[in-house]
């Protein structure tokens, strides 16, 4: 998939994000995230059909049932060899977690029986809860493919792993830049902020963003190493590595500028503000992401030169 393709699909699922997080009219404090929408929309369809006479239990049943056999299936397949015992367990776990975890949203009340006592917001904390333990044996899985991936596979196999890793990395970053946007909009239209205070969020917003942007850019460009990488293609390794260093300091010089600015901009109209926010902070997952591909592309340049002054001697 080339970079412009990569780009359109992740403004659209943005668009779609932020559309769903606003229809939803829920904030992140009561429980709501764009992980657990799904799930929490699986168990309202499972309960509607659960109560919906004999029919409608038995279809209920049997969605459940199959939902939550599919990781198990898959580890059970034909095709499934070579799958280590670490990374099969953990997908019978993600089964068994998927079976308890999706009845227990369907019917709250079954895992905590307080729940129906408190009303729809307790109801809506233990889903949190249960999509929460769905999504740490899904991650838990997805790890230990990785770990195979990286430690049986030969050079093509770590730098496809490596590119899959980068788009699933892409995806989750696309999906917080959806989220902070979408709380920004809610946020003004429900506390009716208007002029320089809403000026102030929106500048808030971007100062939280566009360092999560610039790491998507570098994800693409370093997938771009990737596959010069992958395909031996001598003359654009250099390009893309060239380039991959040039996004990287980017990244990390803009996105300390912007939150020293930011943190100015209050301290000078603090007066104007009903809320001030003056952090010290740096994301220290995106500077560590940022400097590891650093280095990783100033590594292949190193590694090409090596080579060509070899090859003068030979």
């Amino acid at each position: 998939m080339n970079r412009k393709k990569q780009i359109l699909i992740m403004i659209l699922e943005v668009a779609v994000l932020i559309l769903v997080r606003c229809l939803a009219r829920q904030s992140s404090e009561q429980g709501f995230s764009i992980l657990s929408y799904p799930f929490v929309l699986l168990a309202d369809l499972l309960g509607a059909q659960a109560s919906a006479g004999t029919f409608g239990s038995g279809l209920a049943a049997a969605l459940w049932i199959g939902i939550s056999i599919l990781p198990a299936a898959a580890a059970l397949r034909k095709g499934a060899q070579s799958i280590g015992l670490p990374e099969r367990l953990a997908l019978f776990f993600l089964s068994l977690t998927l079976a308890v975890c999706l009845y227990g949203m369907a019917v709250p009340a079954k895992i905590w029986p307080r729940a129906a006592e408190l009303g729809a917001e307790a109801e809506t904390v233990v889903r949190y809860v249960l999509v929460s333990a769905i999504c740490s044996a899904a991650i838990l899985w997805f790890v230990l493919y990785l770990i195979r991936r990286f430690r049986s596979g030969g050079w093509d196999s770590l730098l496809r792993s490596a590119g899959v890793l980068s788009c699933v990395i892409c995806v989750f970053l696309t999906a917080a830049v959806a989220i902070a946007v979408s709380d920004c909009v809610l946020s003004i239209a429900e506390t009716k902020q208007i002029g320089f205070e809403a000026a102030v969020t929106i500048l808030r917003c971007l100062v939280q963003i566009i360092p999560m942007i610039l790491n998507v850019a570098v994800l693409l460009r370093g997938m771009e190493l990737l596959v010069a990488l992958r395909d031996a293609d001598e003359a654009s390794i250099v390009p893309a590595a060239e380039h991959l260093i040039q996004i990287c300091c980017i990244a990390l010089g803009l996105s300390a500028a912007l939150q020293a600015a930011f943190n100015l901009v209050q301290v000078v109209f603090a007066r104007c503000l009903s809320n001030v926010s003056v952090n010290a902070e740096f994301s220290l997952t995106g500077l560590a992401l940022t400097v590891l591909v650093l280095l990783f592309a100033r590594m292949v340049i190193e590694n090409k030169k090596l080579r060509d002054d070899n090859s003068l001697f030979i």
